[in-house]
């Protein structure tokens, strides 16, 4: 099973799920850019290519599970047909709330003074009292946002589980 980063880089959030996934061997793959000051711009589909490219180094031959939560869930579309053209069998892909690039940015345009403001509220206190660590997660973000805003998905053949929180009366999900 591996699970593939949201825009932020880190996979700490899929830390609970390792107590469900049994025997399975569970892997996170984050960005490069959290332990490194390699601030590339990559796209999608180098980022993808990078990734399998270290899947295949891993004794494991499959059937491969991929998951992901919003970009993750389209890195894990991508790896899994270029997975696929490798010849290696994937079981599954699990989008936890993914979009596609087009609702994106319509979501980003419908509501993003609104995510700005309420975002810079919460982050503020940190960034004084870390800009450091707080300036590397927004070049990671800004950088990843970038790669999935000029991304266009892939077609994929094969299952495909994708996971939604709740939507508001709008069709938009909650923010809080």
């Amino acid at each position: 099973i591996f699970c593939f980063h949201g825009v932020g880089g880190n996979v700490l959030n899929y830390y609970p799920l390792i107590k469900s996934v049994g025997d399975h061997p569970f892997y996170g793959v984050q960005s490069k850019a959290v332990f490194t000051n390699d601030f590339v711009n990559q796209s999608i589909t180098e980022m993808a290519k990078e990734y399998v490219e270290e899947i295949l180094k891993l004794p494991h031959s499959g059937p491969y599970i991929l998951a992901g939560g919003s970009m993750g869930g389209v890195l894990a579309i991508e790896v899994g047909n270029l997975l696929k053209e490798h010849g290696k069998e994937i079981k599954n892909i699990i989008m936890f709330d993914t979009f596609g690039p087009e609702v994106i940015k319509i979501l980003n345009h419908q509501s993003l003074y609104r995510r700005i403001k309420k975002w810079f509220f919460k982050k503020i206190l940190v960034l004084i009292d870390n800009p450091i660590i707080e300036n590397r997660y927004q070049k990671i973000e800004k950088l990843n946002y970038k790669a999935l805003n000029s991304h266009e998905i892939s077609s994929y053949k094969g299952n495909i589980t994708l996971i939604r929180a709740p939507k508001q009366k709008r069709g938009v999900y909650a923010d809080d």
